[in-house]
This record gives structure tokens, C-alpha cells and sequence, in this order.
């Protein structure tokens, strides 16, 4: 007798298999303050960490981030390829400011201007970018805001399959809409990635301060200006305390010297009204050609104790190089 159809077909069997699929970001995000965390224009913002009297003036220690209200922030933002394998990559495509309201600067990097540079992201490579951003009170309630919103267009660089994996006989049963490929699939939409910066406390500031001028290359016996400005942004009268300094601890003593003249008022006091805008201005003249060191002007608010103005938070920038 035969075999019913039945018999033939067997029993029904059901595999059921589990797992977990791990997404892992390509890419990581480093932020940081190109001026670092102390300012040479803190403004008289009062924040411990601004105090004339501060307990930790010491730059080595980290303090918080802290900005004036309408001060722009250069920031600078370092983007690393993950450690997924030597022949594991991603395909950076643009990369976006998101707060920044100008349309024209919100591109920070773009593949098609740069075919050339940095069209693949392999294991331990780095795309450094800067920019800028405004701080502003009124962008949280609690007055801290977040210092840039980075998006990342991008798209994960697919492996080919080598020629021996490929069909010798013709069966086209392995090609589907992204070819021989394995390993990352070439969507045709990705979802961009998005880091944010640290977070800032945004204070109100009684002064606004900056330096007005200071020559990039002076010359040798040549006499240059460079000066301050300082407003009072308050309807009270301020004092301020003028102090310039030549060495590096911030201690008092003559700025003057055999390398660097110096003429102005080095010490002082100086009053201000409601609103009102005073420029301080010193001559220098250079003894001597290529590397001198600037004297730092210290101002600070005899009202709140705070600093205006604190040269020493930022060394570097008083560095001149005098042409001969």
C-alpha cells in the first residue's frame, strides 16, 4: 500500500530563537571652552568662583562653567571614530549647529565642500570643529543653558563581500537592494545623531568689559596703545580697583622693566555713575625683539568683590611678539 499524503508531510516542528541586537554610536563627542573655564572678562559676575577674595584661585583647579549674559562663547568640539574595528567605518556627511540662528554658519562641516578630507571615518581618526554661541538668560528658567546642540548626518560604510563568497553559478538568490554587502547596511535614511555641549549658568553682569586695542606684531622702540573699555550696566555708582601686574602670581609690583616700558595709571582707584563707559588706555614701548610678556590688568568691583577684569586667568593671551 502507499504512503498517505499525510505521512509524508511528517511532524510540524517550530524553532523559536531569541537575541539582542546592541546599536553602539560610531562617533563620540568631546566639548570644551577654547578659552578654558577662567576669563579674562568675567564682567563682575557674582559667582563664587569670580570673588576677589575666592578660596580657589588657583587656575590648575577646575571650576564651573559660568558666562555673562550676551557674552559669546567660543567653543571647540572633537568628534572620534569608535573603536569598532579596523575595516568598520561611517561616512560623515555634514554636521550641523543647531543653535545657531544664522542659516548661513548653522554648517559646521559638509562632505561636498570637502570630498577630499575626512570622507571616512576608520578606527581612531578625529574631526576637530570650533564655533560659537551666545549666552543668554533667557534660555532656561533656571539659568543654565546647554553650550551647543551638534547633529551629525552620517551614514555607516558597508563591507563588500570578497570575490570568493561571491555567486560563480549565476544564483542571484544573496542580492537584494544593497548588493553584496554585509556588516553595516547603506540605509537610505538615518536618523542624524545629536551631542550636546556642558552646561553653562548664565549670570546677569553688572560691567561689560573688553579690550579695545592691542597690536598683533608691535616693533622694537616703536610706541603702541593698548587699551580697556569697561560700562557700568547698572543705575548705581561703582568703584573700581586698577591694578596692573608683571609677574605671573598677580602679586603688586613694578610693571616696568628693562624689556617693556610701560606708561598709565598702574594703580588706582576709579568712580563711575550709573551707566557710564570709561576706557583705560597704556603706552608700551619694547626694549628688546621676539617673545615679551605682557604686564595683566587686574579691575575689580569694590560694590560686589568680584572681577571686571582678571588678565592672569589667562595667560597666553599676554604674550606680544615684537618685530625688530
Amino acid at each position: 500500500k502507499g504512503i498517505s499524503q499525510s505521512s509524508d508531510l511528517g511532524d510540524q516542528v517550530v524553532v523559536i530563537r531569541s537575541g539582542t541586537v546592541t546599536w553602539i554610536s560610531p562617533f563620540t563627542a568631546e566639548f570644551s571652552p577654547i578659552n578654558g573655564n577662567q576669563k579674562s572678562f568675567p564682567c563682575g559676575i557674582k559667582h563664587p568662583s569670580n570673588m576677589v577674595q575666592s578660596a580657589s584661585n588657583d587656575p590648575s583647579i577646575s571650576s564651573p562653567l559660568i558666562a555673562a549674559d550676551g557674552e559669546r562663547i567660543r567653543m571647540r568640539c572633537h568628534l572620534k571614530a569608535k573603536e569598532l574595528g579596523s575595516k568598520v567605518a561611517a561616512n560623515i556627511e555634514h554636521v550641523l549647529n543647531e543653535n545657531e540662528p544664522n542659516d548661513e554658519q548653522k554648517y559646521l562641516y559638509s562632505s561636498a565642500d570637502s570630498n577630499l578630507f575626512f570622507a571616512q571615518s576608520e578606527q581612531g581618526s578625529k574631526l576637530s570643529l570650533a564655533y560659537s554661541i551666545t549666552a543668554k538668560t533667557s534660555a532656561s528658567v533656571s539659568g543654565a543653558m546647554c553650550l551647543g546642540a551638534i547633529s551629525i548626518g552620517w551614514k555607516p560604510a558597508g563591507l563588500s563581500l570578497s570575490s570568493e563568497m561571491a555567486s560563480t553559478e549565476g544564483n542571484n538568490s544573496m542580492l537584494d537592494e544593497f548588493g553584496l554587502a554585509h556588516g553595516p547596511l547603506i540605509l537610505s535614511n538615518i536618523a542624524p545623531m545629536k551631542f550636546y555641549g556642558p552646561r553653562c549658568h548664565v549670570l546677569d553682569a553688572p560691567f561689560k568689559a573688553k579690550m579695545l586695542k592691542c597690536p598683533s606684531a608691535p616693533k622694537v622702540g616703536t610706541p603702541f596703545l593698548v587699551s580697556y573699555q569697561v560700562t557700568n550696566q547698572t543705575a548705581k555708582s561703582q568703584t573700581l580697583q586698577l591694578s596692573m601686574n608683571s609677574n605671573q602670581r598677580g602679586d603688586t609690583v613694578p610693571a616696568s622693566s628693562s624689556e617693556l616700558l610701560i606708561a598709565g595709571k598702574m594703580q588706582g582707584e576709579a568712580q563711575m555713575g550709573p551707566w557710564e563707559e570709561k576706557v583705560f588706555s597704556f603706552t608700551f614701548m619694547s626694549m628688546i625683539a621676539g617673545k615679551v610678556s605682557r604686564p595683566q590688568l587686574s579691575v575689580s568691583s569694590g560694590r560686589h568683590q568680584t572681577w571686571v577684569i582678571n588678565e592672569s586667568n589667562n595667560l597666553s593671551s599676554q604674550t606680544l611678539f615684537v618685530l625688530p
